[in-house]
């Protein structure tokens, strides 16, 4: 009864780490960088088709369309469902992983739980916010580990051998099918099958017999796998995962150096620089901006507790050669679990590349195993579990903070989008928003591309050509935008059209006051538009806007609406400017006015500016040119050009002895 209360109360602390590293955000994070991608695919033209399938044709995974479908039509389009799922999923993968280390470290418990809760907050892997993308390696490495246990536990207890082992061929199986990142932990199975059959009675010829029939199977299924993979499936261009076979033929030694050394470069990273990131980033920030000292305070006794009791009332420490072979099995599964990305001429500690990390998610199981015996070696218990539950607070917390940059990410994606409806309620289909610089992190350019998509196509499509996209032109415009033909493609994704269809956008910068701007040619001289912000300025097109119909974020994945603050009513009043309703930029203004909103710089009050002098009100008119010198001092000749083009005759002292014109 105890070893199953300590099971329970390891499993309990396995979900609780994984929710307090994982979940407390997850009702405010969003889609992220690829998301976007099978989203839109799904979205706006499902499975068949022109949909998924083609997406994950030429990602060269067919296998994975259909179990994104599944996954889509189960969960829906809404974030926290998916949040929720992968959560789940990683507290899966958690235990299965404990469970594997229970029978082959012979139930030392103190150990495997070590082990198990290290890799459910080991900081190497960040990007698990990044939920519909990498759900499907959750649930494919699920499906490896549940096969692996499965495999262990038939060899070990000598029973259900033939269902048994038909269940877990089959979910080694669809684990291949779903992601190639962890076929090569194939291996640890062999290695652990060679393990519990040499703690056997047997002799060794029965040994070697036993473990090689109940490998063989595995070995057979992943080399029929791997050949119909690089042999037989059919692919759409290009294979980016296809291995780099001719330069292990052509220069085996020096292939066999450089492999050497990527290894070694990953190693280091995996099982030093990120611990260390993840320490000093909480010793780092100051006491009185910490967050998180109560849930670090929880973990760290928690951790402390659970492998005190998981201990229970052992006296002895763990055998060192258990230790040992865990720090073994733990270095291997690095080296397996990074090979993968070797194939392709990739590695986890290049520094050229974003996102690398998920070419080391596989080795965080290796680097939990290495910290785990490490723990084992200190003599020490006390200050074992002080370390280790120093270790998953800091962790726990280092994910916590990297969840919070995704929150942000969404939050200032929902103020853009809304924003940007309320000001465009309709774009024409072909339009290219230029914009300069990446102003939403964890997206991109084609990632924001998709959102602008999924704001302003709403029906299902019976093609693959988007209506929208995002340029990001940081480095300029070229000359001759106006006269270029924009193509762009992600996948089977595409966006054509000519640069004039374009509108260019300013990103709304709450802390400076300052909502989204759609720029216009008028907008050139204002002072604080420069280098290439002016020159999208110079070459929007408004034209591309119509009123009618209105678009609106979906709510379902964009959540509601923002409250009307000041940014709607300008946005408003600068679609109701462009169409010349001047009765109603008054109005807007008169609203706004009343609950107390005001802008905080010229721009953003001059499409009211305009309207008093349209509806003939030029005494309100420069009432509200002077306010708008008063809090924007730096915008003399922008006001100046603004009143002159209205009335060009105007000569008023009134206004012209306060503000400077050129």
């Amino acid at each position: 009864m105890a070893k199953k209360g300590n099971s329970f109360f390891t499993i309990g602390l396995l979900i609780v780490t994984n929710f307090l590293a994982y979940g407390l955000f997850s009702r405010s994070l969003g889609f992220y960088l690829d998301d976007w991608g099978y989203l839109t695919a799904f979205r706006l033209n499902g499975y068949e088709g022109d949909g998924l399938y083609w997406f994950l044709m030429r990602d060269n995974r067919p296998a994975s369309g259909f179990f994104f479908n599944f996954q889509f039509e189960t969960l829906g389009l809404q974030p926290f469902h998916w949040h929720l799922y992968v959560l789940v999923l990683r507290i899966l993968v958690a235990v299965m992983f404990w469970a594997i280390l229970k029978i082959l470290l012979e139930k030392q418990d103190p150990i495997a739980f070590a082990a198990a809760v290290l890799f459910s907050v080991y900081p190497t892997f960040k990007q698990t916010p990044t939920v519909i993308t990498y759900s499907v390696h959750w649930v494919s490495l699920f499906l490896l580990l549940f096969s692996i246990w499965l495999s262990l536990w038939i060899f070990k207890n000598k029973r259900y051998r033939l269902p048994g082992t038909l269940l877990a061929l089959l979910c080694a199986l669809v684990s291949h099918m779903l992601v190639e990142y962890f076929i090569p932990l194939e291996f640890a199975r062999g290695l652990a099958l060679i393990v519990l059959a040499w703690r056997s009675a047997d002799k060794p010829v029965k040994k070697i017999t036993r473990t090689a029939w109940a490998w063989a199977p595995y070995i057979l299924l992943m080399t029929g796998f791997l050949y119909w993979r690089l042999r037989l499936m059919p692919t759409l261009g290009n294979d980016r995962n296809y291995p780099h076979f001719s330069s292990w033929l052509k220069e085996p030694l020096p292939y066999f150096l450089k492999l050497l050394r990527y290894y070694s470069e990953d190693l280091y990273k995996i099982l030093a620089v990120d611990v260390f990131n993840a320490v000093n980033k909480f010793l780092s920030t100051p006491p009185d901006s910490h967050p998180w000292m109560v849930i670090f305070f929880i973990i760290f006794v928690i951790a402390i507790a659970a492998y005190r009791f998981s201990q229970g009332k052992n006296t002895t420490h763990v055998p060192f050669k258990i230790t040992a072979l865990l720090l073994g099995f733990g270095l291997l599964a690095i080296g397996l679990g990074v090979s993968p990305g070797y194939a392709i001429g990739r590695h986890y500690a290049e520094a050229d590349f974003l996102y690398n990390d998920r070419f080391a998610l596989a080795a965080t199981l290796g680097a939990a195993m290495v910290w785990a015996a490490a723990l084992q070696l200190i003599p020490w218990r006390g200050l074992q579990a002080f370390l280790l539950g120093l270790l998953l607070a800091c962790f726990t917390v280092f994910h916590l903070t990297n969840a919070q940059v995704y929150q942000n990410s969404t939050s200032r994606l929902k103020i853009y989008l809304w924003q940007l409806s309320w000001r465009a309620p309709n774009l024409q289909r072909g339009t290219a928003i230029f914009g300069n610089g990446e102003f939403v992190s964890k997206m991109g350019e084609w990632p924001l591309s998709m959102a602008f998509t999924n704001l302003y196509t709403s029906n299902h499509q019976d093609n693959l050509q988007l209506g929208y996209w995002f340029f990001d032109w940081d480095d300029g415009l070229p000359q001759d935008i106006d006269k270029m033909e924009l193509y762009r493609a992600q996948k089977v994704l595409s966006f054509i059209s000519s640069g004039r269809r374009n509108i260019g956008v300013m990103p709304p910068s709450p802390g400076k006051g300052r909502c989204l701007w759609v720029l216009s040619p008028a907008d050139v001289n204002y002072p604080a538009i420069t280098g290439v912000d002016r020159q999208l300025a110079a070459v929007s097109n408004l034209a591309q806007i119509q009123p009618q119909p209105n678009a609106a974020p979906p709510r379902v994945i964009f959540g509601a609406e923002p409250p009307h603050t000041w940014c709607y009513y300008y946005q408003k009043a600068a679609l109701a400017a462009q169409f010349e309703e001047w009765d109603k930029v008054n109005q807007l203004w008169s609203t706004a006015t009343e609950q107390g909103y005001s802008p905080k710089n010229a721009v953003e009050m001059s499409p009211f500016i305009r309207a008093l002098y349209k509806t003939n009100q030029p005494q309100k008119a420069e009432g509200l040119l002077l306010q708008a010198y008063k809090v924007d001092p730096k915008s003399a000749t922008y006001l100046c050009e603004l009143v002159e083009s209205l009335v060009p005759d105007n000569n008023s002292p009134d206004w012209r002895q306060t503000i400077p014109c050129p």
